[in-house]
Order: C-alpha cells, then sequence, then structure tokens
C-alpha cells in the first residue's frame, strides 16, 4: 500500500494539533494489543450467552409478555 508523504503530513498534522483532544490522541494508541483482551472478554460474554440461549429467550418472553399484559 502506497501512502503519499502529504497524505501523512495531513492526517498527522491533524491529530498532532495541539488543540486536538485527548479523544483524537488517544486513537493513536490503539492496537491489536489492546483490543484483543476487549474481544475475548466480549466473545466470553456472547459464549455465556449462546449456552444458556433457552434460558435468555424463555426470561425476555416472560418479561415481554408481563410488560404487554399490564399495559
Amino acid at each position: 500500500m502506497f501512502v503519499s508523504t502529504m497524505t501523512l503530513a495531513l492526517v498527522m498534522g491533524h491529530l498532532l494539533r495541539p488543540d486536538a483532544g485527548l479523544w483524537t490522541l488517544t486513537l493513536l494508541y490503539v492496537g491489536p494489543d489492546q483490543i484483543l483482551p476487549l474481544a475475548s472478554f466480549l466473545s466470553a460474554i456472547v459464549g455465556v450467552l449462546l449456552i444458556f440461549w433457552r434460558y435468555v429467550v424463555g426470561l425476555v418472553k416472560r418479561a415481554w409478555y408481563a410488560l404487554v399484559k399490564r399495559t
């Protein structure tokens, strides 16, 4: 992939401005080593949800019917 010097200068110049803000500067530090633990955590939650999917659906249905029945 070829990135011209001008494109890189435009992007980095915008990110490194004194008034860029903390959020913009934080984006510079996000890489795979920071994302993998988050992905692992989310996949564990989804795995547990899928193991007990039948019970989760039943709970949601009961809650929905209870809310609809009261209104």
